[in-house]
């Protein structure tokens, strides 16, 4: 499943931005969890960004939450000119100095403060959880941006059929080709006699 490309938001448009953090062990095994609230050394970081107009979503693995982080982030997927409601985190003040409106909304007192709010994101995190609780158990997070481009593909076409899911998917795999040493970051070669086969190198193997 390949992530959205294109911005959402815009001119007139509320963009809910929020960030929850992933992983940890449990019962010894490294998964993948998400958590509320800051702090935890050594989890990911998922910023997840959801146009409260079309309800689109887009969200992204982040190495950290300081200013220019969160900024360059939010600028790959936010129209410039949009409404961007987030909490208070410090870092997020950074929008001020930027083409977008931006609102906060304190959650150490309320979750909603007229219009702003990230309620969206707050049940976007939900059902990622959820689904990974309830289907995947945990999830390496080697491969923690290809499961949330899927989580974010569900939530995006949830109003089409499946046939209209199907569709779309397909289509955005059209001309492009993943080989298996891209997911999981392993070094390959081309087959000496096929060129369509690609081979791990004796040097890369794992010995017996």
């Amino acid at each position: 499943m390949h992530a959205e490309t294109h911005k959402i938001g815009g001119p007139g448009h509320i963009v809910e931005v929020d960030e929850a953090y992933q992983g940890g062990k449990k019962r010894g095994r490294a998964g993948f969890k998400f958590k509320r609230g800051r702090g935890a050394e050594g989890k990911k970081i998922v910023l997840a960004m959801i146009d409260r107009t079309t309800r689109q979503a887009r969200t992204v693995i982040v190495p950290g939450i300081s200013q220019l982080q969160l900024k360059a982030a939010i600028s790959e997927h936010v129209h410039p000119q949009s409404t961007i409601v987030t909490d208070t985190l410090s870092s997020y003040g950074v929008l001020k100095k930027t083409d977008y409106v931006h609102m906060t909304v304190d959650h150490s007192s309320k979750f909603t403060d007229g219009i702003a709010s990230t309620n969206l994101d707050e049940s976007f995190f939900s059902l990622i959880k959820n689904a990974i609780r309830g289907t995947y158990k945990s999830i390496s997070a080697q491969h923690a941006q290809r499961y949330l481009d899927e989580f974010t593909f569900r939530w995006n076409t949830s109003k089409r059929s499946d046939g209209e899911r199907f569709a779309t998917a397909v289509a955005s795999g059209e001309a492009r080709r993943l080989f298996y040493q891209r997911p999981v970051g392993a070094a390959f070669a081309k087959h000496p006699q096929n060129d369509n086969v690609l081979v791990r190198p004796a040097s890369e193997r794992k010995k017996a």
